[in-house]
């Protein structure tokens, strides 16, 4: 995994579009962030004022310790606070990890996306939940 920084998320942070939440250990590194991005769509959600889920990001030494789950919690919230009725995401079709869970979090999977990796197409399912 890319190693977050608070350098590398601000690039992104001006987007009126765009809104992120940052975990940090100690006030001073980075341990996970959650990225949502306003009026982003895919044909196949079902459901209504979607908030996309773009980046879920923990670092490798905080899996397992929950910040994930509080993360999806917390944007959720924020999804909803400013409007959101739905919250989506695209999980790569190989992650089975995550892809299970994103359904312990009350994610269903509603359709597909492909995308280029290099030269090679890869496939993303698009799931979704009601916040």
């Amino acid at each position: 995994m890319t190693k977050l920084s608070t350098e590398s998320i601000g690039k992104s942070i001006s987007s009126p579009d765009e809104r992120f939440l940052i975990v940090t250990d100690d006030g001073e590194k980075v341990a996970g962030v959650a990225q949502l991005i306003f009026n982003s769509r895919e044909a196949c959600l079902t459901l209504p004022h979607p908030v996309e889920l773009n980046r879920l990001y923990i670092e490798d030494e905080y899996h397992g310790s929950g910040i994930a789950g509080e993360l999806v919690n917390k944007a959720s919230e924020m999804a909803r606070e400013n409007g959101g009725g739905s919250l989506w995401l695209g999980v790569w079709e190989n992650n089975a990890r995550a892809k299970r869970f994103y359904e312990k979090m009350g994610f269903k999977t509603v359709g597909e996306h492909t995308f280029m990796v290099g030269e090679n197409v890869r496939r993303d399912w698009v799931m979704e939940k009601p916040i």
